[in-house]
This record gives structure tokens, C-alpha cells and sequence, in this order.
């Protein structure tokens, strides 16, 4: 089970935008939102400079 289905399981609402935005669109999206936990799943080594630049 992945993490999206385990989320729903424990009813919380999950937001899928897609792939291919910056640190910025996603912070973007998640603030229009209302988001309380932005969750990143990144399949290539670049995560630690993603997550890093998603959180300054």
C-alpha cells in the first residue's frame, strides 16, 4: 500500500498535481490550498536538493 492509500485510509484528504513542478509551484499549490503536510515523492537522486529548496 502506498503512502497516498494509507493517507486516505486515515481520511486525509490527498491532492495528486502531477509531476514536473518547481519547489515554488508546489509551495503554491499547497498554500491555495490550505495544506497542513505537503508530501514529496521523488524517484531519481535529486530529492535531497528538491526537498531541501521545498523547505527554504
Amino acid at each position: 500500500m502506498g503512502a497516498a492509500s494509507r493517507a486516505r485510509t486515515c481520511r486525509m484528504q490527498v491532492v495528486y498535481e502531477g509531476i514536473r513542478f518547481t519547489p515554488k509551484e508546489v509551495l503554491e499549490e499547497a498554500k491555495e490550498a490550505g495544506a497542513h503536510i505537503v508530501g514529496l515523492s521523488i524517484l531519481s537522486g535529486s530529492h535531497l536538493d528538491l526537498v531541501r529548496a521545498t523547505i527554504a
